[in-house]
């Protein structure tokens, strides 16, 4: 009885620092701190180019000037002869950054065919939801506590395009209507040797792309309904 105690104890003991082993070099502060490096300690800029005929805002909340929330979470499924540990940061940018790329690409990407399909008229459009969020997930799993592996990923949290817009004809709104473009993000493990630092630049590089790709993408499929 007494042994069994004592090895629950040991388990238990073992369990206790492989989390704090995991927590204490993975921190929502330090996760904060690689996305402020990435961006240069500022929200990319917004193109100062304006389309008169196209009017481009947001139902996001874009106050504020942090580049990132971060929050971190443990997930522990402990049986017997096998633990697996999930150590996640979630880290939600802030919505002016994708914002920021969509309507800079849409300025870049519109000024002739939409302006010429519009044909005099105007149209506002609305980014209603975009992709904001990725975790760094840090999975162990242990087997008799002997064998363990560990697997770091990028994975971003799925969330799909919407952009609402209203086509104008003078003053009256000839056409309302919603676009949405499906986000097909993958996950990004992190190589052998890479850091999270790293992976989560990596991550982010592709991000930049990832909503332009969605906002032309968008903006093809406006050119049909309109």
């Amino acid at each position: 009885m007494k042994n069994t105690n004592l090895c629950h104890h040991c388990l238990f003991g073992i369990l206790f620092f492989l989390i704090l082993s995991l927590s204490s070099c993975f921190t929502a502060r330090k996760m904060n701190k690689n996305v402020a490096d990435y961006y240069g300690n500022e929200i990319p800029k917004i193109s100062k180019k304006e389309i008169p005929q196209i009017s481009i805002t947001t139902s996001l909340p874009v106050t504020g000037q942090e580049l990132s929330t971060s929050i971190h979470e443990t997930k522990m499924l402990p049986l017997i002869v096998y633990w697996s540990i999930d150590d996640r940061l979630v880290s939600t940018l802030n919505p002016r950054i994708p914002f920021n790329n969509f309507h800079n690409t849409v300025v870049k990407f519109s000024a002739k065919e939409l302006v010429g399909k519009l044909n005099g008229r105007r149209i506002e459009l609305s980014l209603d939801q975009a992709p904001l969020t990725f975790a760094i997930n840090d999975n162990v799993k242990v087997i008799l506590l002997v064998i363990h592996w560990q697997k770091v990923s990028v994975m971003p949290v799925m969330k799909d395009m919407v952009v609402s817009y209203k086509l104008y004809n003078g003053d009256q709104i000839e056409k309302t209507g919603s676009i949405t473009v499906k986000d097909n993000q993958t996950n990004f493990p992190l190589r052998f040797f890479q850091t999270i630092k790293s992976g989560t630049a990596e991550y982010l590089d592709f991000y930049t792309g990832h909503i332009s790709i969605m906002t032309q993408k968008l903006l093809d499929e406006l050119m049909k309904e309109l």
